[in-house]
């Protein structure tokens, strides 16, 4: 056999590279769903709610570059933490692949848990048929919590799941969605984390869990995200992160805008609420 020159192994495994590159990014990771658990403590929760868990999925973006296949193994994901509550806030529909809401069956029929699977939506969800998608939740048991306070109670402690409407299209409607008495831990659903830098200065929020960023689906080592939807860089790219007066939880999701991810798996996130 003929012998490669320096030259020809090089370019080789240049383009080698590039293939790698290409499978992992358009084949591979986009389908590749990581479970992140994470604990939280929260101030003031009960010690008969500690331990709470909430299970956090959000931007399915069906069906636009997801499968029911992997819709049904991010189900199970969430199922296997053994979940109180199953947070969902927004973007279940993707306006590019739909002009009008599709049956969810294939979104919400893996999903159970005891105190319900809540919800918030997203934009894609207002430009595409929000009235469409509230009757897809009453047909599949899920509760639109926007504005609208839902406490949960074990012995004698409480805690608040709420929710306010996405910044870019819904109703942030604070004093509905707080509604709450004061010493009443909550927990805010909204699916744009920019939200946070808007809160109400005095209002009680523990934690908010929003999505929307998809933490930025491709990233660069020792950079981060490329771009992300956000008018704040990339302090809301993914994870826990210190807003101006509470914390948010910024999944990664389930689903794609585009069909790449690189260094950036989609995500089902289990939290562990824990009392302090």
């Amino acid at each position: 056999m003929k012998r490669l020159t320096r030259r020809q192994a090089l370019r080789l495994g240049f383009y080698g590279s590039l293939a790698g590159l290409g499978l992992d990014s358009f084949v591979i990771e986009p389908r590749w769903l990581q479970f992140e658990r994470h604990e939280i403590p929260i101030r003031g929760l009960g010690k008969d709610l500690d331990g709470y868990r909430i299970a956090l999925l959000s931007d399915v973006h069906y069906p636009y570059w997801i499968r029911k296949d992997q819709m049904d193994r991010a189900a199970k994901l969430a199922m296997d933490f053994k979940p109180d509550a199953i947070a969902m806030p927004g973007d279940f529909i993707d306006s590019k692949a739909a002009d009008h809401c599709p049956d969810m069956g294939p979104v919400f029929s893996g999903l159970r848990a005891p105190d319900g699977v809540l919800a918030t939506m997203g934009n894609h969800d207002h430009w595409c048929d929000p009235d469409g998608l509230n009757d897809e939740f009453a047909k599949h048991g899920v509760v639109n919590i926007e504005n609208r306070p839902l406490v949960v109670s074990r012995g004698s402690a409480r805690l608040a799941l709420t929710g306010v409407g996405d910044k870019w299209e819904g109703e942030i409607d604070w004093e509905k969605a707080l509604d709450v008495p004061e010493n009443v831990p909550r927990i805010v659903l909204s699916h744009n984390p920019d939200v946070a830098e808007f809160t109400p200065e005095g209002a009680r929020v523990d934690l908010m869990l929003s999505g929307h960023t998809h933490g930025g689906q491709v990233r660069v080592p020792f950079r981060g995200a490329i771009r992300l939807p956000s008018e704040f860089g990339n302090k809301y790219e993914m994870g826990l992160v210190e807003g101006p007066r509470h914390r948010v939880y910024v999944t990664r999701g389930v689903g794609c805008l585009r069909p790449v991810r690189f260094l950036c798996r989609p995500e089902v996130t289990g939290l562990v609420l824990r009392a302090v």
